[in-house]
């Protein structure tokens, strides 16, 4: 994406249900919730259920086409209003990013957002903890070279 894409994408704010950014490729719509701490203490806390809450309740409204029934910001209704323009020509497959630097959320949490969304077709939800997030930031910076050789096969990483 590029820098104009990535503001366009941005719905954080005020009414947001949760949903930090909203992105569309095609037939596929890209909803993503953030959640960030800059205490490294807080780092071992899990995702808050209470906002994976609110995120299941305004994807259930985005999906079902409620949304005008419930407050949301512009950005949100602006892509909502392009989401209606698509369901016109089909079904649509919906990603979910659960992102955030603390810890996925609880087992139990994780389960009530899938149960929720899982009425829906065409769906995958992505979680990203901090580990997650280091991992792919060391894999984009020092990317992982394969030699292949007749009897031994090597894993070289550059650092």
């Amino acid at each position: 994406m590029n820098d104009e894409e990535l503001e366009e994408a941005i719905t954080d704010g005020p009414l947001d249900g949760e949903i930090d950014a909203i992105h569309i490729i095609g037939r596929i719509v890209h909803a993503f919730t953030f959640k960030y701490t800059d205490n490294f203490d807080k780092t071992t806390f899990n995702f808050p259920e209470s906002e994976l809450d609110q995120f299941t309740v305004t994807i259930q409204n985005l999906v079902t086409k409620n949304i005008i029934d419930n407050p949301v910001n512009d950005a949100i209704l602006d892509t909502y209003l392009q989401i209606l323009d698509l369901y016109d020509e089909g079904p649509l497959t919906f990603k979910f990013y659960i992102v955030s630097n603390k810890q996925k959320p609880v087992p139990s949490a994780i389960l009530k957002f899938e149960n929720a969304i899982s009425q829906f077709r065409y769906t995958e939800v992505i979680y990203f903890d901090l580990e997650d997030l280091v991992k792919k930031l060391l894999e984009d910076r020092y990317p992982t070279s394969t030699i292949v050789s007749p009897r031994i096969k090597l894993s070289i990483t550059s650092y």
